[in-house]
């Protein structure tokens, strides 16, 4: 067991936040080495490149400003010769001397004239220089764009899925990112720790990241979720009527208008997306509770007392309650811990005093009460042997890591992202594992599984069956007449040979329209129907199906096969509109009709498997331990040398 974890907050700030950061530097660094760019070659493309776009911009501007007089000086020729025919027919109309209209007609045709010479002889010469200079810089611009780009492709060629959880796996030996969420990982879960089986027609997953922890298993899952709010709709009606009256001038009608408002309160599905971490652990097997977030963070002690000691009155009259009712709540000894993290619902209280032994209180209420990095952020909900963290941080943060982000033209530029990206990733995942790591109790249960390495049943969760599915344009999978989005589910219905046959259902709604009318009661005394429109929502669905098998191969080498004509022409055969999907290991296709194990041996044999995903890994690893031992025997020498 990796004891620094044992206080995790403070690891993170002292050990693992800068190891993790020098890691991904490393690790980029050999990606670099690998793709043998020329750093230096970029960097003057890219300085080139960056200097013609702003030469481009004052060009643009300048350009732009020349037009602009242009048109002006045409608007002025325009009203030059406006007023010069004004002149001469005032002048005719004895409206001012004949003399003067002409005169001044002259004087404004001469103006034109000059204007036209200005515009002919200086103006648009300037702008066609501009405009030449302009396309020419856009050529040169266009040329070390595409340069930069090819210098830079070996490197982006090199960007592969699961690179943040590669760098992860090197940090610590505690914690184990898998390459995706097997079958195997799902069964040990759903087995085991009883997670759910994934049915829920209103939550479809669009990403997840499973793991281990001494072989005990986490997931880190966004799901897309639907559910329902009430939608108010709003109708109107104008009513008009009349009143008499009377006054000393005689009887008097007066008009009245009057718009009615009305409304009608319909259930309708809304959409959002939730990121949650569920993590197995066979410690403290009959204990349930949850919190959540105490408002606390940010908060100066004298505050922080004040909240304790008013929750904690509150806590004594529950546990005389409890005593009055026979109710399972015993007060714990530490109000700060009690009133801050809460877990007061909970049903075991031998089991609870189990898990949050006083390094655990005191892990929690650093997480809890510091502002940095995200404060208390975090619900834990544990139920039997699964515990649930969501916390706000994670809601935000794309967790995908897809390669397409990492790639670019400008070295600098990637270098920098690539490494804020993977810091961020990391502090993100470790602060939703936080509250599982600030448990010594935790880390100290390893499963049987674990110690005896047992190997688990193969074959692909539907989770990740899920995450495939909406990758897909939803056009080829959504029921027809959807008016909403649609919720996709997956089931296993079949293999052919290493492949698994998934159906999709599409979980959507079409609309009917409606018209209620609304009574109410107008200025005239009346009462008039308000017509209100609201729409009904109606579930349809849609059934899809899809192959899915795993494939060891790299994002570089994918890329290259699907330009082939073999394999164009064997899945142009096969995928429904040309919907095929490979990430992390795991190659999916939208049926365009049932499939056969000929189908399948047809696509394997287009499909070249590399077993490199992991060499690249390991070799930069190896990489990395190499510079780093030959870093420590030049020090050891270099120290050796002084000594001597």
């Amino acid at each position: 067991m990796d004891t620094d974890l044992l206080e995790p907050k403070l690891a993170y700030e002292r050990i693992y936040k800068e190891k993790h950061h020098n890691n991904t530097i490393k690790y980029f660094d050999t990606l670099v080495k690998k793709s043998n760019i020329d750093i230096e070659a970029n960097k003057q493309t890219v300085k080139e490149y960056k200097a013609i776009l702003e030469l481009l911009n004052q060009l643009n501007n300048n350009f732009s400003g020349k037009k602009g007089l242009r048109t002006f000086l045409i608007v002025l020729i325009v009203i030059s010769f406006i007023a010069a025919a004004i002149l001469v027919l005032v002048g005719v109309n004895g409206n001012i001397p004949l003399w003067a209209g002409i005169l001044g007609a002259v004087g404004a045709v001469a103006l034109a004239v000059g204007l036209i010479i200005i515009i002919v002889k200086v103006l648009n010469g300037s702008i066609n220089r501009l405009k030449e200079e302009i396309d020419n810089n856009n050529h040169e611009r266009d040329k070390l764009y595409e340069l930069a780009w090819n210098q830079m492709s070996p490197l982006n060629k090199l960007f592969d899925w699961n690179i943040p959880a590669k760098i992860v796996n090197m940090d610590t030996d505690l914690i184990k990112m898998d390459v995706n969420f097997d079958g195997d990982k799902y069964e040990y879960l759903h087995d085991k720790f009883g997670l759910d089986d994934n049915t829920n027609p209103h939550s479809s997953c669009v990403l997840c990241q499973s793991g281990e922890m001494l072989g005990n298993p986490f997931l880190l899952c966004r799901d897309y979720r639907q559910s329902w709010y009430t939608h108010e709709y709003e109708g109107t009606l104008t009513i008009h009527w009349t009143t008499t009256y009377t006054s000393k001038n005689g009887t008097h009608v007066q008009h009245h208008t009057q718009t009615l408002v009305a409304h009608v309160y319909k259930p309708a599905p809304a959409y959002n997306y939730t990121t949650y971490l569920v993590y197995g652990n066979e410690a403290a097997p009959k204990l349930t509770f949850s919190r959540s977030p105490s408002g606390a963070t940010g908060l100066d002690e004298k505050k922080i007392e004040k909240m304790v000691k008013k929750g904690a009155k509150e806590l004594d009259d529950k546990a005389r309650q409890a005593v009055k009712n026979n109710e399972n709540y015993t007060r714990f000894g530490n109000d700060e811990f009690e009133v801050l993290f809460g877990g007061t619902n909970r049903d075991n209280e031998v089991e609870y005093r189990m898990l949050f032994t006083p390094l655990a209180q005191k892990n929690l209420l650093k997480l809890i009460k510091e502002k940095e990095p995200y404060g208390d952020d975090f619900y834990f909900d544990k139920n039997k042997m699964l515990n649930f963290i969501q916390t706000v941080h994670s809601q935000n943060f794309d967790y995908r890591a897809d390669p397409d982000t990492f790639v670019g033209y400008d070295y600098e530029a990637m270098r920098q992202f690539f490494i804020s990206y993977n810091d961020d990733y990391f502090k993100n995942m470790y602060f939703e594992l936080a509250p599982i790591l600030s448990i010594p109790l935790y880390q100290q249960t390893k499963t049987h599984e674990y110690i005896y390495k047992t190997d688990y049943r193969p074959s692909m969760s539907t989770y990740e069956d899920e995450v495939i599915a909406n990758k897909f344009n939803k056009k080829d999978i959504s029921p027809e007449g959807a008016i909403t989005d649609s919720i996709i589910k997956a089931e296993l219905c079949g293999n052919i040979g290493k492949t698994d046959k998934v159906r999709l259902t599409a979980h959507a709604f079409r609309g009917v329209n409606h018209v209620e009318l609304v009574p109410m009661r107008g200025g005239d005394g009346r009462i008039h129907n308000v017509p209100v429109e609201w729409i009904e929502y109606i579930p349809i669905e849609k059934e899809s199906y899809m192959a899915v098998e795993k494939k060891e191969t790299t994002r570089a080498s994918f890329l290259t096969q699907q330009q082939s004509d073999a394999f164009k022409a064997v899945l142009g055969g096969l995928a429904l509109s040309s919907q095929y999907h490979f990430e992390r290991g795991i190659f999916g296709v939208l049926l365009a009709h049932d499939i056969t194990s000929n189908d399948m041996d047809n696509v394997n044999n287009v499909f070249k498997e590399e077993n490199i995903a992991d060499k690249i890994t390991n070799g930069i690893k190896n990489t990395i331990e190499e510079v780093t031992g030959a870093v420590k025997e030049a020090e050891d020498k270099a120290g050796g040398n002084i000594q001597k």
